[in-house]
């Protein structure tokens, strides 16, 4: 039983570690939404892109560092004219 209370504090922390990582990523959600829209503007340049199968999910590791991850489908490459 001793082991289980000497684990708990450690526990505890790495829980509450995560709860302010997840806040720390509520916050950018307005962050994202600018991001989504200036991927969507590049890509579609390029792409027939699929806007609403873009999809770009920003998360935070257990080190602190940002994970951004960015989805999308698009229909066909846009002829690009070159000079």
């Amino acid at each position: 039983m001793l082991n289980n209370q000497k684990n708990k504090p450690s526990q505890d922390l790495l829980r509450l570690r995560k709860v302010i990582l997840n806040d720390n990523v509520r916050l950018s959600n307005g962050i994202e939404k600018i991001l989504k829209n200036d991927v969507k503007k590049v890509l579609s340049g390029y792409f027939d892109l699929c806007e609403e199968l873009l999809c770009i999910e920003i998360t935070v590791t257990e080190d602190g560092f940002y994970e951004i991850l960015i989805n999308a489908k698009c229909k066909g490459i846009k002829q690009i004219k070159s000079i």
